[in-house]
């Protein structure tokens, strides 16, 4: 009888132990995979828009605001940040929420331009809010 009471109380502790680590360790693994996720998410939006012939031709912050919110997933904030290398220009925009975001991946591409001779560098980063 105490044989049986030892296993119920080993069994009784061992569910009790996976339960609470899997409690502290499944948010970290989830923030984990939604980082990978934007991380890619911004690789993508960074390689559309740098493989775009209509690249040279935004130098509107609010156009490209425009074209990037319409590449960007829903519910992300991003901020975009175009550096022409040899014209030695950059503009950024960002949605007016990305300082808030707990949770950001950025994403690089480079674009060069034989018409215009110009070398480009495209960075994307795509934020969202998580949490209350």
């Amino acid at each position: 009888m105490r044989a049986l009471e030892l296993a119920l109380m080993v069994v009784v502790v061992a569910l009790l132990y996976a339960t609470l680590s899997a409690v502290s360790v499944m948010p970290k693994l989830s923030l984990r995979n939604d980082y990978f996720l934007l991380r890619e998410e911004a690789r993508s939006v960074a390689a559309i828009l740098a493989e775009s012939r209509a690249l040279p031709k935004l130098r509107d912050p609010e156009l490209l605001r425009t074209v990037v919110g319409a590449l960007a997933p829903p519910n992300r904030e991003f901020r975009v940040e175009v550096v022409d290398v040899v014209r030695n220009w950059t503009l950024t925009v960002e949605t007016p929420n990305f300082g808030d975001c707990t949770l950001a991946a950025t994403g690089v591409a480079m674009y060069s331009d034989p018409r215009s001779s110009s070398i480009y560098v495209v960075r994307v980063t795509l934020g969202r809010i998580t949490g209350g």
